[in-house]
């Protein structure tokens, strides 16, 4: 194999999951600067419920069915069919919590209804069968279906624009079309079919998915909580001015987010057919080179906001900004962390330990809850940006050691 068809597969995936990343910021752009600040805010609501549908369909169904797909023995005949019925259950929960919502008068959730659950079942749907196109190897096929998606979307959102009709609940109507649209090569007449029939494999599919996926939903409450904390330990430190800061210099750190996140859906299938085909010793080598993948655009970032993090948050917020300079040191410490953590991940994943996500992201948690009483006696950016370094790299090397642990086990195992 040459080197251009050995990363080809990854190019593709990063490429796509640039343009998503691109295209989630030019809506809160277009919702902020055409809508207001009300509307961008009805928006964000509603994202974080769509937020939590992405995770709980990632922990639940998409990562468990990632890892049974990697096994040479297989639940059933048609195991991405039963995994299926594993999205279509979470998306009728979400419904009808959702329209619960819409009756209860639940504020600002309940006006997005129905355009909210649309797009959350739509993006479900779209989700794990990028997911599927992922394990199967096909990067070419999810590629297409982020950029389609995505110049759809833009699409939606020029016209809403221009008609003078740029709201939070349009914006949601555009998110369902642009993903149904893209799912429209997908739902031929023969896997409908094959889904109906693969309803009896189900229950069994969906038991297993669960016995793996319980403790990475744990984990992922844990992740969401504590990531979600530092605006408002910002904003309780120094108010809305401080929340602002941070939130520029966290803005940098995203630039990062498209290709971490890239790499990790392109590897997380191939993590776990590589444990299931490797010796340890190898596998063990293996983490160690997808280590270096990750970790080296983190240490770049790191050494840029270092040394003029200064200069870029002027050139891209404006000089009222600069007084953020002083927590990016830390912040790019952090990120290099969770660089680390991305991959480690992963094996543990692959060795079957999803328990240890739960004691990553709780960890953090712990940690963040301590740092926490720090942060907010003392009013402090660089005191907030030194708490996010020292939260990740603390949990990071907790899951440093787990890895360390699980291996030699599975090492004993094997001897």
């Amino acid at each position: 194999m040459t080197a251009r068809a050995r990363w080809a597969p990854l190019i593709a995936v990063v490429a796509g999951q640039g343009a998503v990343s691109a295209t989630s910021f030019a809506t809160t752009l277009a919702l902020g600067r055409f809508a207001g600040e009300a509307a961008l805010g009805q928006f964000a609501l509603g994202w974080s419920c769509w937020f939590l549908a992405m995770s709980l369909g990632d922990t639940l169904v998409a990562t468990p069915y990632t890892y049974l797909a990697s096994q040479r023995r297989p639940l059933c005949d048609d195991l991405v069919m039963a995994a299926a019925w594993g999205i279509v259950l979470q998306c009728l929960a979400f419904m009808v919590v959702l329209t619960s919502l819409r009756f209860w008068n639940a504020g600002a959730i309940g006006a997005l209804w129905p355009a909210l659950p649309a797009a959350i079942v739509a993006a479900s749907v779209r989700e794990f069968v990028r997911r599927h196109w992922m394990a199967v190897g096909r990067a070419s096929r999810v590629l297409r279906m982020d950029t389609s998606g995505s110049l759809m979307q833009l699409a939606g959102l020029v016209g809403l624009a221009v008609t003078g009709q740029l709201t939070a609940l349009n914006v949601f109507w555009v998110i369902a079309v642009a993903a149904s649209l893209t799912l429209l090569p997908f739902c031929t007449p023969t896997r409908l079919v094959r889904l109906l029939a693969a309803r009896h494999a189900a229950p069994r599919v969906m038991a297993s998915m669960l016995g793996y996926g319980r403790w990475l939903l744990l984990g992922g409450i844990c992740h969401v909580v504590s990531v979600q904390a530092y605006p408002w330990l910002a904003f309780a430190a120094g108010g809305e001015r401080m929340a602002g800061l941070f939130a520029a210099c966290t803005g940098l750190l995203n630039l990062l987010t498209p290709l971490l996140t890239g790499l990790t859906n392109h590897f997380r299938p191939q993590f776990m057919l590589a444990q299931a085909r490797l010796s340890v010793h190898d596998f063990v080598d293996y983490v160690r080179r997808r280590i270096a993948i990750f970790v080296a655009p983190a240490l770049v970032l790191w050494l840029v906001l270092s040394l003029g993090g200064d200069a870029l948050l002027v050139r891209v917020y404006g000089a009222p900004f600069r007084e953020g300079a002083v927590a990016l040191p830390w912040m790019g410490l952090g990120l290099v962390a969770v660089a680390l953590a991305a991959p480690l991940q992963l094996a543990l994943l692959a060795l079957h330990a999803p328990v240890t996500n739960l004691y990553y992201h709780g960890s953090a948690l712990a940690w963040l809850a301590l740092c926490a009483l720090m942060v907010v006696g003392t009013p402090s950016l660089a005191a907030l940006g030194q708490a996010y370094g020292a939260v990740n790299v603390a949990a990071t090397l907790m899951l440093v050691v787990l890895f360390a642990t699980r291996r030699w086990r599975h090492r004993s195992v094997e001897a």
